[in-house]
């Protein structure tokens, strides 16, 4: 089969430019081996599964072959949903979820044949989002008429959110492969994981307590620390809903009618057929 060349749904930023154009391939038998090893260990670190997945799997970036570096600052958003494409590649569209219902006595096996990967809702993050040069918002109109030297100060777009009731504003970028690794040594602590990406990717704060701090060195776990609760709820809920990507948790029903949430992972479906599926 021939490589597939696709749209991201984020794009890489480089120097005030978004990088859409990606050409993947069909995946190897020796990535499927790569990533075995990756997943069957004790803590198994999921962002090196992907890199595992993505690096021999993608040709090219807008015609050009991946920068060293092009996954690490490559948007989470984008690592994720590039996986489910290779899946798609290499399984087709539709795959079998199975997960357990434990409301049943005895528990119950789940079974959901043809389930459409193309239909997990996807959102996608727009060029005109403002950008961040280090220091302050630059709004994307004025980033079109830069000189090539401004722009190489521009670090990527970035997100503004505010609660005048609280009197609280934030400016946020949007996490990347290099923060995803750090996250995922944390394993299976959802707030912790929320907390530590707050840490990474803020860039910009004011509150009634606090003057306008900018990165770097202002924002670390001390400083979150010492942020009221109904403040720090808030930032959280606005980073969430913020985020580009997909949506990949959906609703089973079990024999009995149950109902259940559950996670969509490719990674089962990638290693199906090895020892470790």
């Amino acid at each position: 089969m021939s490589n597939t060349i696709l749209e991201l749904p984020c794009g890489v930023d480089l120097h005030g430019q978004v990088k859409r154009q990606v050409e993947i391939r069909k995946m190897k038998g020796s990535v499927q081996r790569d990533v075995a090893r990756i997943v069957g260990q004790k803590n198994p670190e999921m962002s090196a599964a992907i890199d595992a997945v993505l690096n021999p799997s993608i040709v090219s970036l807008e015609g050009e072959s991946l920068r060293p570096d092009a996954l690490r600052v490559m948007y989470i958003a984008d690592r994720d949903w590039l996986l489910f494409e290779v899946l798609k590649l290499l399984r087709g569209d539709k795959v079998t979820l199975t997960d357990d219902c434990e409301k049943c006595e005895p528990v119950s096996r789940i079974e959901y044949p043809d389930f459409d990967l193309v239909g997990m809702p996807l959102t996608k993050l727009d060029n005109d989002r403002p950008w961040w040069n280090g220091q302050d918002v630059v709004a994307a109109d004025v980033v079109s008429i830069l000189s090539p030297g401004d722009r190489k100060n521009l670090l990527g777009r970035c997100f503004v959110v505010e609660n005048k009731d609280l009197g609280a504003r934030a400016v946020f970028r949007y996490p990347n492969g290099a923060d995803q690794k750090m996250v995922g040594r944390l394993g299976d602590k959802p707030v912790e994981v929320m907390w530590k990406l707050l840490c990474l990717c803020l860039l910009q704060w004011k509150d009634p307590e606090r003057e306008l701090k900018t990165v770097p060195k202002n924002f670390n776990e001390d400083f979150w620390g010492d942020v009221d609760l109904d403040v720090l709820e808030w930032s959280q809920k606005a980073f969430a809903e913020a985020m580009p990507g997909l949506d990949t948790v959906t609703e089973l029903e079990c024999p009995r009618g149950h109902k259940k949430k559950t996670q969509v992972s490719a990674f089962p479906f990638l290693l199906q057929g090895s020892a470790q599926a």
